[in-house]
């Protein structure tokens, strides 16, 4: 896995976990969890704008990879 698709991975959980948030917020009746779900969806969108801030500041990946220039053993 490269540095981007880590960051790529991290992007989509941040993602994930925001719209958790979102979908169960309306099915939760304690005001005191609805309050910490509203906050904790909130932060979901500062983590997303983190790691979008880092993902600008990486590398693009290499076209090749090295899997994929990489000869299978032979036998000598």
């Amino acid at each position: 896995m490269t540095p981007r698709q880590a960051m790529l991975a991290a992007l989509d959980a941040e993602e994930k976990a925001h719209a958790f948030f979102v979908a169960a917020l309306p099915q939760v009746k304690d005001a005191a969890v609805k309050a910490l779900f509203e906050e904790l969806r909130e932060e979901e969108v500062e983590h997303q704008d983190l790691v979008k801030k880092e993902l600008a500041k990486l590398p693009p990946d290499p076209v090749l990879r090295a899997e994929d220039v990489e000869d299978e053993p032979t036998a000598q």
